[in-house]
């Protein structure tokens, strides 16, 4: 079995940050809270997306600054 390539694995970074800025957006701006699966959910996203951005020299606060850009915007 091959490894992930990089892009292999940026493309997994960016699925998990779509589906976690749906999650960050349905509780915080919308209140409406996460199932326990879905909460399950996210905490392993958030692991794993942590341990694809740090290889790449992303600190955790880049990370952090990332998934909540543009979540608090006026429209």
């Amino acid at each position: 079995m091959s490894s992930p390539t990089s892009t292999d694995r940026i493309e997994q970074f960016f699925h998990h940050l779509a589906i976690l800025k749906a999650y960050t957006k349905r509780v915080i701006v919308s209140g409406n809270p996460l199932t326990p699966e879905e909460e399950q959910d996210r905490a392993d996203r958030i692991q794993e997306f942590l341990n694809i951005g740090l290889p790449f020299d992303l600190t955790e606060k880049d990370m952090v600054t990332i998934l909540y850009r543009k979540l608090f915007s006026v429209a």
